[in-house]
């Protein structure tokens, strides 16, 4: 019986990530970011949810495991979670079925109290906040939203999230893939799917992006990125 490895990216490793996606799935080195586990191919997968359950100190009745796949467009992201009617399937075939990867990579959902089923009715999307006084993006963890919704009806909750006054405007931009960033209209609905990332910032006047950029710093979400994806093209 062969044993595998397989990665958990968890909303620690997404909220400090400094980078694409939810995490640096580039990194193939023993000092990665996100953990590795060692699995036998036969486990069965409630046996396995279990001793994540322990590793994580998570009740297992409060979380789920979500298949990350590369998309047509090359970000990794969540697709679905690991339905329970799957309890007794082994590993190897869970894998077969939903990632089909040499690694299999999981997002490991965490919530504040039992998972139920209407979570299946909505969006799970990711949130990143950019700050340009400190150069610095942060993971704000996740959101359910109706696929229909309407954009502005995020608007209080990202700034709750960041303790900003309610009425605080936001710039909000869709985080495509690694060059291309698409802004996103606060009077239009979303066009979303599972593991899409929504970055956001303050809004902030042309004065004040003369000001940062003339200290050589960049002003803007999408400024943050280009700059991010010439220096990883030079790498």
């Amino acid at each position: 019986m062969c044993d595998n490895f397989l990665q958990i990216v968890t909303d620690k490793i997404f909220k400090v990530h400094q980078g694409f996606d939810l995490a640096n799935f580039d990194d193939k080195t023993m000092q990665s970011e996100i953990p590795s586990f060692r699995v036998k191919e036969e486990e069965r997968f409630a046996v396995f949810k279990q001793s994540v359950a322990d590793h994580f100190q998570v009740p297992v009745n409060r979380f789920r495991l979500w298949i990350l796949v590369k998309r047509l467009n090359r970000t990794v992201r969540p697709d679905q979670p690991i339905p329970e009617t799957e309890a007794n399937s082994s590993m190897i075939a869970i894998n077969d079925k939903m990632g089909n990867q040499s690694t299999l990579q999981l997002y490991l959902e965490e919530a504040d109290k039992p998972i139920i089923g209407r979570l299946w009715s909505y969006q799970m999307i990711f949130l990143k906040y950019f700050d340009p006084k400190t150069q610095k993006i942060e993971g704000c963890g996740k959101l359910y939203v109706q696929p229909n919704g309407n954009v502005c009806d995020i608007i209080p909750i990202l700034n709750e999230k960041k303790g900003f006054p309610s009425n605080t405007k936001l710039i909000l931009f869709e985080e495509v893939k690694f060059s291309r960033f698409d802004a996103m209209k606060t009077t239009t609905t979303f066009q979303i799917q599972n593991g899409d990332i929504i970055c956001f910032q303050k809004e902030i006047s042309d004065r004040e992006v003369a000001e940062y950029r003339s200290q050589g710093y960049v002003a803007t979400i999408t400024e943050f990125f280009e700059q991010l994806f010439k220096q990883r093209r030079l790498e």
